[in-house]
């Protein structure tokens, strides 16, 4: 699982190093049938201490998003394995209720974690892949570059989060979530 979560994250780099000197927004559309679980948890990873016996691969997450964000690269992760049953899902039962907890979720947080940090769009539990495609083309056809001067004088290398909002109704923003100072 180490060595599968490693190699996914260099090739992430790897072409974001190859894309990074193409100008303007690109968007990446990674189709798989399972994510690293751990890649993204539930928040922008930052570096921290390893527990004891535990092999530190935050700096390989971090050096990848680095690179999708130094290339301008939005993500857009697409879980290929379609809706997904309940755990408690039994076939005798009329319904399905949306409150019924899935039973693999597993990568969801990864994807989602992804797509944010790179300005993408996160697609699973669903059977329509055509409208991932359909999105990800979508937000490239109308993508503005907005300037931003920190104020502070921090430089070092921690996460800085970055708020965008609108007051016009029906606008949609996908957007980095922050940078790296």
């Amino acid at each position: 699982a180490k060595d599968r979560a490693l190699r996914t994250l260099r090739s992430l780099v790897a072409i974001a190093n190859h894309l990074e000197r193409v100008p303007g927004r690109k968007n990446l559309v990674w189709v798989s049938g399972s994510f690293p679980v751990w890649i993204g948890r539930d928040r922008i990873p930052l570096p921290r201490r390893p527990d004891p016996g535990v092999q530190d691969l935050w700096p390989e997450i971090d050096r990848a998003a680095r690179a999708l964000n130094r290339a301008n690269l939005a993500v857009y992760p697409v879980d290929a394995r379609g809706l997904m049953a309940p755990a408690d899902y039994e076939p005798e039962r009329a319904s399905i209720s949306k409150e019924m907890q899935l039973a693999n979720r597993s990568g969801f947080a990864a994807m989602d974690a992804l797509a944010q940090r790179t300005g993408g769009e996160a697609f699973y539990n669903d059977n329509d892949l055509g409208r991932a495609f359909r999105e990800a083309a979508e937000d490239s056809r109308a993508a503005y570059r907005v300037g931003y001067q920190p104020s502070h004088d921090e430089w070092n290398g921690k996460f800085r989060e970055i708020r965008i909002t609108v007051t016009r109704p029906g606008v949609r923003l996908r957007h980095r979530r922050g940078y790296f100072a």
